[in-house]
C-alpha cells in the first residue's frame, strides 16, 4: 500500500495519501488538492469536476474522489499570517466554490515531496517558496482576538456571545462578520480547530478516546463524528495508515 503522511504547523497541515473517496464535508480551512498521479474527481452539488489540482475555500461543501491515486491536500488556516499569501497565489473570487489549477510545477513539486519526504522544515520552506510574501490584504483583522481566544482554548466551548465582546459586537453582528471573514459558522470553525487540537493529542497518546476527550469532544464518537463530517473520512482511516505524522 503507497504510505501516507500528515504533517501538521500552526498555520497549514500538509496530507499524503492513497484515500480513494472523501465523502460530503465542510472544511474548515481553505484547502488545495492535487492528484499527484491522475485526475482527481471534485463534486459540487452535483456536478463532477475532473482535474490535476483545484483550491476549494472554507465552508463549501464537497466531496472527492482520488480514483485510486495519491491525493495532496494543503490546508491553509484563515488565522495565520500565511493565509495572505496562500489567498494571492490562488486568487479565487468572492463566492467561487472551487478554483481548478493547470500547474504543473505545483504538481511536480508536490509529487517530489510525497517521493522524496524531506526533512518538516525542508518540507516548509518548499511550501513557502510555492507562494510568494503578500500583502496585508487578507489580514485577520478585528477577528484576531477570537482567533487568539480559540488558538489558545480550543477545548473550551467558548459561547458566541463571550468570542463577540471581545470584538464588541452584537452576537448577531459578529456572527455575520465571522461567516464573511472565514465562511465558516463561528461553531464550525471553533470545531475545526477542536479536531486540529485532537489530532495534535493523538500524535502524542496514540489513543483515540483520550485526544478527543482532552480536546474538548465528549468521547470518541463524538470526534468521529465531527471529524467525518469536516473531514469526509473517519479518523480510523486517516490515521491508522499513516507512515509518517509529524506536528
Amino acid at each position: 500500500m503507497l504510505p501516507s503522511h500528515l504533517l501538521m504547523w500552526p498555520d497549514m497541515l500538509l496530507y499524503f495519501g492513497p484515500l480513494r473517496h472523501l465523502d460530503r464535508r465542510v472544511n474548515g480551512a481553505a484547502v488545495l488538492m492535487v492528484g499527484l498521479y491522475r485526475p482527481l474527481v471534485l463534486q459540487l452539488a452535483g456536478t463532477a469536476l475532473p482535474c490535476r489540482a483545484v483550491v476549494v475555500p472554507a465552508g463549501v461543501a464537497h466531496a472527492v474522489d482520488a480514483q485510486g491515486g495519491v491525493l495532496a491536500k494543503l490546508f491553509v488556516e484563515r488565522d495565520s499570517e500565511l493565509y495572505g499569501r496562500f489567498v494571492q497565489r490562488f486568487a479565487w473570487r468572492p463566492g467561487q466554490c472551487a478554483l481548478p489549477l493547470h500547474d504543473p510545477v505545483l504538481i511536480d513539486t508536490l509529487t517530489a515531496l510525497y517521493e522524496e519526504a524531506p526533512s518538516k522544515e525542508q518540507t516548509r520552506q518548499t511550501l513557502l517558496a510555492l507562494m510568494p510574501a503578500a500583502s496585508d490584504a487578507a489580514a485577520a483583522g478585528r477577528l484576531t482576538p477570537v482567533f487568539e481566544l480559540l488558538r489558545q482554548e480550543g477545548d473550551v466551548n467558548h459561547a458566541l456571545a463571550q468570542a463577540a465582546s471581545l470584538v464588541h459586537l452584537s452576537p448577531s453582528r459578529m456572527a455575520h462578520l465571522f461567516r464573511a471573514e472565514t465562511g465558516m459558522s463561528y461553531r464550525g470553525f471553533r470545531i475545526w480547530k477542536r479536531l486540529l487540537l485532537a489530532a495534535e493529542h493523538l500524535q502524542r497518546t496514540d489513543c483515540l478516546t483520550r485526544a478527543a476527550v482532552d480536546a474538548g469532544f465528549a468521547d470518541a464518537s463524538h470526534f468521529s463524528n465531527c471529524y467525518k463530517r469536516y473531514i469526509g473520512a473517519t479518523p480510523a482511516q486517516v490515521f491508522r495508515s499513516l507512515q509518517r505524522f509529524e506536528r
